[in-house]
């Protein structure tokens, strides 16, 4: 996964793979038999595992909403290594696309639950959690974990929390 996040789909060979994960070629094809192919492994058991495991807890939480905002203010590394990968992939191969949207729209039903949790109107929650899915994975991709991303958080943060609050009145 590192390799693909630091030097791109179309320049990681399976050769810099079999260097950096220290093994020969036969082994390598035991297990996958093209760089396709071990690319969609790590999004499939990796990152799609890292994100059900990360947002797993809105759904148990009494406070969804702020839940999603505290997870987003805890994002990690691997969290900007998955929308790089999107941002990065989006024109490949087709089964890497639908399994990278797949991934997305699990984020966003992560996303709308939060907001149906706690707010009124049903066509809203939608359109809030679309908004907010763009919103962080544009901060994501253009400032990763910079200050600058943190700050964004915290701004949409504000802001979708002031509107729920005015819509509940």
């Amino acid at each position: 996964m590192e390799l693909f996040y630091t030097h791109g789909y179309h320049s990681t060979t399976i050769e810099s793979i079999l260097h950096y994960a220290s093994i020969h070629k036969g082994s390598f094809y035991h297990f996958f038999n093209s760089k396709k192919a071990i690319f969609l492994a790590i999004i499939n058991e990796l990152i799609a595992k890292n994100i059900q495991t990360k947002y797993a807890s809105i759904y148990d939480s009494k406070r969804p909403l702020m839940t999603l905002f505290d997870i987003l203010t805890h994002s990690n590394h691997q969290d900007f290594i998955y929308s790089y990968l999107v941002f990065e992939t989006k024109t490949l191969d087709r089964d890497i696309v639908n399994d990278l949207q797949k991934i997305t729209a699990a984020i966003e039903e992560y996303y709308l639950f939060a907001f149906q949790s706690e707010y009124m109107d049903n066509s809203e929650p939608s359109r809030l959690a679309t908004m907010l899915l763009a919103t962080v994975k544009g901060a994501t991709s253009q400032y990763q974990h910079t200050q600058l991303y943190f700050e964004i958080i915290e701004t949409i943060k504000s802001l979708l929390l002031n509107h729920v609050q005015e819509n509940r009145r």
